[in-house]
């Protein structure tokens, strides 16, 4: 796949890495203002390949690698209909105090704002480090979600490229209930050799 990921932090480029070793060819787009971003992306994420986001033209998956109050205003010049993953969480340390979102999570805040583009809420379930371990990930769960059935495929494809285990949850809305604070929100817990469909399954079979 051709995966572009915007922001070369610690999740970003970690996710690039990951990628790259998956065979996927991606594209990485730093922070406007970011010095020498080549250089950052070469030493950071060998394999990647340093390219503002206005300049990637047709991907087929795109990762929102930022943090969530940067995300609520970036700007994503991205042709209508990509699927976007947004990995975002809130985290008061980083982001502040908890905005009103007006009991939406936050993946849907954040597509409010790009009605045009296909949303996925994953790949927050899983901490930066995480992706760099090779082995550890095998077979974990991944959940995600999102309202367009033509994004399912292409995301499950993905996260199962990377090592991990994708479980569909529904709607894009039912990505709150993987969200920090609620019970269902460490992907690392023991599962066993059958991932359940649905959150509901996961409660029913004790499995999340």
């Amino acid at each position: 796949m051709k995966v572009g990921i915007v922001g070369a932090g610690k999740l970003g480029t970690a996710l690039a890495r990951r990628s790259v070793v998956a065979g996927h060819e991606v594209l990485l787009a730093t922070r406007p203002g970011t010095r020498d971003p080549g250089l950052v992306v070469e030493v950071m994420a060998p394999g990647s390949v340093a390219l503002p986001a206005q300049q990637w033209g047709t991907v087929d998956l795109a990762v929102l690698a930022v943090p969530f109050h940067v995300a609520l205003t970036v700007d994503l010049p991205l042709p209508r209909g990509t699927v976007v993953i947004d990995p975002t969480n809130h985290w008061e340390p980083v982001d502040g105090p908890a905005p009103d979102l007006g009991g939406r999570g936050t993946t849907e805040a954040i597509a409010a704002g790009h009605p045009g583009l296909l949303w996925v809420k994953s790949l927050n379930q899983l901490g930066y480090h995480d992706l760099d371990d090779l082995t550890d990930l095998a077979g974990l769960p991944m959940r995600y979600a999102t309202d367009h059935d033509t994004a399912r495929d292409t995301v499950a494809d993905y996260l199962s490229s990377l090592g991990l285990r994708p479980i569909h949850t529904g709607p894009l809305a039912s990505g709150a209930a993987f969200e920090p604070g609620t019970a269902v929100f460490d992907a690392t817990a023991t599962v066993g050799n059958s991932a359940p469909d649905t959150i509901a399954g996961a409660f029913a079979s004790k499995t999340l």
